[in-house]
């Protein structure tokens, strides 16, 4: 299984790359990277990552 923690689902990569994790894995999961507002600060980063994880664990 490969997880693909990226802003780029795997279903936009182009067809080499995905043919070659395919072949290599398997299984794509996508994690989509959060959004981080310059704003924000350490602790709410942590707060959304927490989120984050979370919502996509099984």
């Amino acid at each position: 299984m490969l997880i693909n923690f990226s802003n780029t689902p795997h279903n936009e990569w182009n067809n080499q790359i995905l043919d070659a994790a395919i072949k290599e894995y398997t299984e794509i999961i996508d994690i989509e990277f959060p959004k981080i507002e310059p704003e924000w600060t350490k602790n709410r980063n942590h707060e959304n990552w927490s989120l984050i994880l979370f919502k996509n664990k099984k």
